[in-house]
């Protein structure tokens, strides 16, 4: 169970562009909320203000507002008196988030408020309920809202496959590019049932001696090589998760153990004849007939809303890294631009002769 209570980021500073606080601090009502404003991306969302505690020198502000169900927000506002009296001038900020360490839901919710807050440009929070309105901006390295961006998607993902199979399976902490592949791929057998996938060389258990001996007569020829299984697994982040039955299509397939088939035919035993396959053009097409579904993606009203914000967000960073591109030829001729941006052209890398097989 998820029931691990953590502060998960770092706390990060913001920049403070304008905002004041109404002195002295009323008490916060139970209904207040603290409102989040994303001008560039035409969208806000609001979260009930949980408490709100400052020091008595009224210098420092600490407000904890429920993101969601298991994700807390807290943020760290300070500043001093105005000269005319009666309020606090913002001049720091900074937030973090409590929230049940490693859990999808949590860490997708997270991210996206952080993703929203690091490439939205100037934001807007408000508090009306202790009278704070403010305006802030963040200036985060592309690279680390691309890996952000990564993580977010990588963390809905999982909040799929985990209400497919009816189990809670942890994020974790770094996803290494196999994780990434293996919780895509699984994704893709729930939700797309087919599709195409990079596919090298795999040994592969054929259904009967007849399918063994067909493959035979292709000799070293590529042959289209259609196998059905009847329980299709997949290693997941530790864990074996069966998909059902599948098919495996592969149009331009090659049998490299031909000498191993021909041999378990003529001394049959009661090992399993596994055809050692490779597909030329390096693919091979995956049909998912009965792998677990998820009914409609009936998700809350507030996953929903950071769901549809995919586009936007990878929008934005296409836009921050085309800009960044396009400020490294400030300065040159339109000659000097042609030769900077011109495709690379590459001789073709020889093929050697295959690996052996290990």
């Amino acid at each position: 169970m998820f029931d691990t209570i953590e502060t998960t980021s770092q706390e990060m500073t913001v920049d403070v562009l304008a905002g004041t606080l109404n002195l002295p601090f009323p008490d916060a009502s139970p209904s207040a909320t603290v409102e989040f404003d994303f001008p560039q991306f035409d969208y806000s969302f609001t979260a009930p203000l949980i408490d709100l505690t400052f020091t008595p020198d009224s210098r420092q502000v600490v407000v904890r507002a429920a993101i969601d169900e298991s994700v807390t927000m807290v943020w760290t506002l300070s500043g001093e008196p105005a000269p005319e009296g009666g309020k606090m001038l913002l001049k720091d900020a900074a937030f973090e988030f409590e929230m049940e360490s490693g859990r999808p839901r949590a860490e997708f919710v997270a991210d996206t408020v952080k993703a929203l807050l690091w490439l939205a440009g100037p934001i807007r929070l408000r508090i009306p309920g202790v009278r704070f309105d403010g305006e802030l901006n963040f200036d985060t390295p592309l690279g680390k809202s691309n890996h952000l961006l990564r993580h977010r998607w990588t963390a809905y993902l999982l909040m799929v496959i985990e209400r497919a199979f009816n189990c809670e399976i942890p994020i974790p902490g770094e996803v290494s590019d196999k994780d990434w592949l293996d919780i895509s791929f699984v994704h893709d057998a729930i939700v797309n049932r087919s599709f195409i996938w990079p596919f090298t060389r795999e040994r592969l258990p054929l259904r009967d001696e007849e399918q063994a001996r067909k493959l035979l007569e292709h000799g070293e020829n590529a042959f289209h090589f259609s196998l059905k299984l009847e329980s299709f697994r997949r290693r997941m982040l530790g864990r074996e998760l069966c998909l059902g039955q599948t098919t495996i299509t592969i149009e331009q397939a090659l049998l490299l153990n031909a000498a191993e088939v021909r041999q378990q035919l003529e001394c049959p035993d009661e090992c399993e004849i596994q055809a050692f396959i490779r597909s030329l053009d390096g693919r091979a097409t995956y049909e998912f007939h009965d792998a677990p579904r998820v009914a409609e993606m009936e998700w809350d009203e507030r996953i929903v809303e950071f769901i549809e914000l995919e586009e936007p967000l990878g929008n934005r960073l296409c836009r921050e890294f085309n800009d960044l591109a396009a400020s490294t030829l400030a300065g040159l001729t339109e000659e000097q631009i042609a030769a900077v941006t011109a495709p690379l052209e590459f001789e073709p890398f020889p093929m050697g002769d295959d690996e052996e097989e290990n």
